[in-house]
């Protein structure tokens, strides 16, 4: 796994990449910047699988260099101190985000995502969150979306998804016709899905409001759809669920 950090602080990369060589010997780290401007001339021409970069950086930030660099063929780890950029590096679509100081677990949990799918599929994820993004600005969304599972690409019209439930760090997506399991958090899914107008109404599920059957009103509230699942809405999106369908 060849990989680069980039970090203006030398203390920041010496750290984690003592963590990284700690945690998987596949990893190869085959150039660390503490300059920005220097890892963009040399990461423009780089055959690399992986990139840990600092986002708050003078010059150059982290999502900035990402930016200039679009599109790119590397999976992306942001590392900062500042958790204010977590919703960015979350629309830039990175790998993952870790705060500082790492924490082994959460740095464990990263470098298992990047090995759940081959590499090709994690650019397709990428590439297809930055169309899809780029789609909804100008207003003309993709009929599909592509999600990757760990033996194929599905190519799945959103107006046939129902609903999605996390399963840890994946997802099941139930369509009209089946289910399957893709390698993304409900998190990343949502991100794919919410230009669509999919409603997140619990942690652990994302529904279509078109499938919608009924709406319970009973103990705190829940979504009965078109299969007849009852799905709970949390306390802290209930008033967001009811105004989004006009219940109140």
């Amino acid at each position: 796994m060849k990989t680069v950090i980039v970090d203006d602080e030398q203390l920041g990369i010496d750290s984690l990449q003592w963590e990284l060589k700690r945690l998987d010997s596949d990893i190869e780290i085959v150039k660390t910047f503490t300059d920005p401007i220097e890892a963009y001339a040399y990461l423009q021409h780089a055959n690399i699988d992986l990139l840990f970069s600092d986002i708050q950086m003078p010059l150059l930030n982290g999502l900035e260099l990402l930016k200039k660099l679009d599109p790119i063929n590397f999976q992306v780890v942001f590392v900062t101190a500042f958790d204010e950029y977590a919703l960015q590096a979350l629309k830039f679509s990175a790998l993952d985000y870790l705060l500082k100081p790492v924490d082994k677990l959460e740095l464990t949990k990263a470098l298992e995502k990047f090995n759940a799918v081959g590499l090709d599929a994690q650019q397709a994820s990428f590439n297809e969150r930055i169309h899809i993004q780029q789609s909804a600005a100008t207003g003309d969304l993709p009929d599909k979306v592509v999600f990757a599972t760990k033996e194929t690409f599905e190519f799945i019209k959103p107006s046939d998804i129902m609903y999605c439930e996390a399963l840890s760090n994946y997802t099941a997506i139930y369509t009209t016709s089946n289910k399957l399991v893709v390698s993304k958090t409900l998190k990343e899914v949502e991100e794919l899905l919410m230009h669509y107008n999919f409603l997140r109404v619990h942690r652990s599920f994302l529904v279509n409001p078109t499938f919608i059957k009924r709406y319970v009103k009973t103990l705190g509230g829940s979504l009965i759809m078109e299969n007849d699942l009852e799905i709970s809405i949390s306390k802290t999106r209930k008033d967001a669920v009811m105004e989004i369908l006009k219940l109140k």
